[in-house]
């Protein structure tokens, strides 16, 4: 078996030295003074504690039941040797790897079979899996494993999986703005419903809202293709700076051209669109309300109408106010926090 999960990336146990040290309630100002002076030496330091604290936060709150699988794996077990099998105890070793993770003399990573990865059942690879979030009406940047970093737009999930031949991140739902830093060996992969984004440097945004997913892209190149399982999921488009490309359905569009400034321009909250259905519009107004905002049409034909217009993410009630205006749509709210759009009645019936 061949295992490159036993060295220990020193930049990672750094990281997670200061983190202990910085854990202590009684820290000192020449400790606290030295760590910002470690912050500033490279930009990579950022991303590593960055990672280190995400890393002891998911241990933290992992549930027991999968850190016992875990704990459970061979590699695991021996590095537990024979404490292990002495004391069989299943909490002292969750403590254990907690701890050690903590001082960084174990993994700081969740170890995979190659079978998920390099299609080899004598190989094991350490990959570090990590999920971000953004709350509901709110943006969180995020600095990944490799220097890279990402902007989460509101009501986002991604989960990112770095390793030492990988760089992937499955946005669950939501919006991501990715700044990606070069890496010849490594592109860069990111995985949507309907889409798969392959870099090796660049900055573009991934959008995943009411059955459609876009990327487009600020600097750079990207390729893009279906995601595997849809149909021509082999077809591969080469979209550059001021381009972007959407799929619904597993349809992959025809590339567009967009104002490179407004990629990514949810993060000052706002929302552009150009010919977007109203359906993906709608999806983007939820992550900013808290409460509900659904279209009843059973003909399907209302969520297909399309906007062009710019609207203001902290104000997703005069967006409400003004659809009507632009679309033959009226607006319910049928309880506290619940809004129904429904079509526009033919003129001349009540």
């Amino acid at each position: 078996m061949t295992d490159i999960s036993s060295t220990v990336d020193p930049l990672s146990q750094a990281a997670h030295e200061w983190h202990l040290r910085l854990s202590d309630p009684e820290v000192s100002k020449e400790t606290r003074d030295a760590f910002d002076a470690w912050l500033q030496q490279a930009p990579h330091h950022a991303a590593a504690f960055a990672l280190a604290d995400n890393t002891i936060e998911a241990i933290s709150n992992m549930n027991p039941d999968a850190l016992d699988a875990e704990l459970h794996r061979p590699l695991i077990r021996e590095r537990l040797g024979a404490w292990w099998v002495s004391t069989g105890s299943h909490t002292s070793a969750r403590r254990w790897l907690a701890g050690a993770m903590v001082t960084g003399c174990a993994v700081l990573a969740v170890v995979f079979s190659a079978s998920w990865l390099r299609g080899s059942p004598d190989t094991e690879i350490t990959v570090t899996v990590s999920d971000f979030t953004a709350p509901v009406g709110a943006t969180e940047r995020f600095a990944l494993m490799d220097g890279s970093t990402v902007l989460l737009g509101a009501d986002s999930v991604l989960e990112v999986r770095m390793g030492p031949e990988i760089r992937e991140a499955d946005l669950v739902r939501g919006a991501a703005l990715f700044d990606v830093l070069p890496d010849a060996h490594r592109p860069f992969v990111v995985r949507s419903t309907d889409l798969v984004v392959r870099v090796v440097g660049t900055r573009f945004d991934v959008r995943s809202n009411g059955g459609i997913t876009r990327v487009a892209v600020a600097e750079g190149t990207v390729g893009v293709r279906l995601a595997d399982g849809a149909a021509d999921g082999g077809a591969s488009l080469r979209v550059t700076a001021g381009q972007q490309v959407s799929a619904t359905n597993a349809v992959l569009a025809k590339i567009t051209e967009v104002d490179p400034a407004s990629v990514g321009a949810w993060q000052s909250g706002r929302l552009v669109y150009r010919q977007a259905p109203l359906s993906e519009l709608i999806a983007d107004a939820n992550r900013y309300f808290e409460g509900s905002i659904t279209i009843d049409d059973p003909t399907g034909s209302l969520q297909l109408q399309t906007v062009s217009a710019t609207f203001d993410g902290a104000n997703i009630q005069r967006m409400l106010d003004m659809l009507p205006r632009i679309l033959p749509v009226t607006v319910h709210t049928v309880a506290p926090e619940q809004i129904v759009l429904r079509p526009q009645a033919p003129s001349g019936r009540n």
